[in-house]
């Protein structure tokens, strides 16, 4: 977790982030994910280093060639590297120094050399804002324009330090709304009707009306604006919520990011995170910002703009899209239960991953019910290995079932609990290790995540849903379901369903996104019935560590194939704090940015990398 600043703080360092004349087309994002200030060096094209401090908590894009050299320091050394442009990287704070990490993007990767030479575009990229509120508004006109500028300005300073991108106030009007419009959504669809908005400006459009149920596609557990999809020129916010200023700029700055192509994002400190309103903005150590990888998105969308070729999303480069397309795959794969907005489908498609929508349904006839066609492919090495790994635990599986529920003591039992957890990792392994050596470590770590979960997260995601159902049909999953057994983690069935599926979303997005997923489903589920559970966290990093220690050590499997255990991967968790309510929370550790949470959070990643397995050298 981050330390933060005041929202002066990010508007002091804006002019800071772009030279005043012009910018190059390519860049690269780095983001500070430690607790302290770092300080370090960027080679510039004349072979000159530039001295650079990022903020604990703050990401932000550099110009680049199709590489940028950086150097920093850790552990006393000088570390130089070199980045590739159109790529995030994130410092984080190790034992033996600093690191900086390269977060995996999803999809298919351009070809080496395929990235821009730099050339120099236009600095000064405006976007013109009008603001209106409805036949709801109380205030007298002062003072509602004095509010509504001040927290307008704030915003768009927020804006242009993480993109160059100005967004200026071009005015003030009013509208009136349908008496007939139930939710926030129907009342987007109104103001785009009765308000036209001018060439080359954004329609802000604010209520302060009273919904029963409030309708949001787009960002859907917020509930406090709705707009569409880049470049849409209209969006609806209510004015009544959140409660407070700081939070209604954060609101504010979330949707002005959704114009240049954000999405929601399992960054918990992120402005793209998917439940605002949630008292943050309004602590003093908090910086309202976008994580790196949105960053990455908004600099792409507004390079385009400022070539003044771009309208709408077709209109942006086969290679462009295809950017895109990998960072909104990853961004969604992290976030299964977040619909992906139609217009950047098709980017998906273009960066390999594959979607439902990618299968167009037949036309419908009468008396007939709608199908998808069938669709024959053949498999990718990577596809058929993680078949074979499934496959043979259904195998596993189905021998299991059949031996008897209890027995003499030497008698050949049916396993359950633990014991089949065992069974099945090794099994999977064994599978595995029959892969080509490229493809070894992704089929087991995908095959245990698809196989031994009982639940449909991956399956329905619609960036991972083709890629399950190759390599698992319909009819397969319901077989395996029925033999599965009670696979368990420390003797919890659900633990077991977190590491696996922690360690398939760590081959799947890396571990970066696959350790904010765990977090952000914990902070869901505290709002809901089952209250949030460190253990649940404990099972989900002891997930990503198994992971990242396969990854590192692809040899390991062989171990893994004969001498897995689950002591020697995933700690104790039975003493861990769980079904926390979000009361209970605030009483005990107050909010996600502060100490108390940060260490107990500290805690369970010492806990899981304590383990004797995991302090053997890699």
């Amino acid at each position: 977790m981050q330390n933060f600043r005041t929202i002066s703080a990010i508007i002091a360092i804006a002019s800071l982030a772009f030279a005043p004349t012009t910018l190059q087309a390519a860049f690269v994002v780095v983001s500070n994910a430690t607790g302290e200030t770092i300080r370090f060096e960027r080679v510039l094209s004349d072979g000159k280093a530039k001295s650079e401090t990022l903020l604990s908590g703050e990401s932000r894009p550099y110009p680049s060639g199709k590489t940028l050299d950086l150097i920093y320091t850790s552990d006393a050394k000088a570390t130089p590297v070199k980045l590739n442009a159109y790529s995030a990287y994130v410092f984080v704070a190790k034992k033996t120094g600093l690191e900086l990490r390269g977060i995996e993007l999803a999809g298919t990767a351009p070809a080496v050399g395929d990235s821009p030479d730099p050339v120099a575009v236009a600095s000064e990229l405006t976007v013109n804002v009008k603001i209106y509120v409805d036949e709801t508004e109380r205030r007298t006109r002062k003072t509602w324009q004095t509010a509504q500028r001040k927290r307008f300005e704030q915003a768009s300073e927020i804006l242009k330090a993480h993109t160059g991108v100005n967004f200026a106030l071009s005015g003030f009007d009013d509208w009136t709304t349908d008496p007939n419009v139930v939710d926030l959504k129907g009342l987007l669809g109104d103001f785009e009707t009765q308000v036209k908005a001018a060439p080359g400006t954004i329609c802000i459009g604010y209520t302060s009306r009273k919904f029963e149920a409030i309708g949001n596609e787009t960002v859907k557990p917020t509930g406090f604006a709705v707009a569409r999809a880049a470049l849409r020129t209209h969006i609806m916010v209510r004015e009544s919520e959140p409660r407070t200023e700081p939070e209604r700029v954060e609101v504010l700055v979330q949707q002005l990011g959704r114009y240049l192509g954000a999405i929601p994002s399992p960054d918990p400190n992120s402005a793209m995170r998917i439940r605002l309103g949630d008292g943050k903005a309004t602590s003093a150590r908090f910086r309202i910002g976008f994580d790196p990888l949105n960053v990455l998105i908004m600099n792409i969308w507004a390079d385009e703009l400022r070539a003044g070729k771009v309208k709408k999303p077709g209109d942006l480069s086969a290679m462009t899209q295809t950017r895109l397309g990998r960072i909104y795959g990853t961004l969604s794969i992290a976030l299964p239960d977040v619909a992906m907005e139609a217009d950047y489908l098709a980017m998906l498609e273009r960066a390999g991953i594959a979607t439902e929508t990618s299968v167009p349904n037949t036309p419908v006839v009468e008396g007939k019910p709608k199908t998808t066609p069938k669709v024959d492919k053949l498999l990718t090495p990577k596809e058929e290995s993680v078949r074979k790994v499934i496959a043979a635990i259904v195998v596993r599986a189905t021998e299991n079932s059949k031996l008897p529920a209890t027995g003499a003591v030497d008698a050949k039992v049916r396993l359950k609990g633990d014991e089949l957890t065992v069974a099945y990792v090794q099994t999977a392994a064994t599978a595995a290790l029959t892969a080509d050596p490229e493809n070894r470590v992704s089929a087991f770590l995908l095959g245990i995540g698809l196989a031994l979960d009982d639940s449909s997260i991956l399956r329905d995601n619609p960036l991972t849903t083709s890629f399950c159902k190759t390599v698992e049909s319909d009819d397969d999953r319901r077989i395996r379901l029925a033999m599965l057994g009670t696979p368990t983690i420390r003797y919890r069935r659900d633990w077991c369903q977190h590491f696996v599926v922690s360690a398939a979303l760590t081959e799947f997005v890396g571990p970066l996104l696959a350790e904010k997923a765990g977090l952000i489903k914990e902070q869901l589920d505290m709002n809901g019935a089952s209250g949030f559970s460190f253990a649940d966290l404990c099972a989900d990093f002891a997930g990503v560590e198994f992971a990242n220690r396969l990854k590192a050590m692809p040899k390991e499997l062989e171990l893994v194939q004969t001498q897995f255990t689950v002591a020697d991967y995933v700690p104790k968790t039975e003493d861990l704090r769980e079904g926390i309510s979000t009361e209970r929370f605030k009483i005990d550790y107050g909010k996600f940015d502060e100490a108390k949470f940060k260490t107990a959070y500290d805690d369970i990643w010492k806990r899981v990398k304590s383990l004797p397995k995991y302090q053997e050298k890699k």
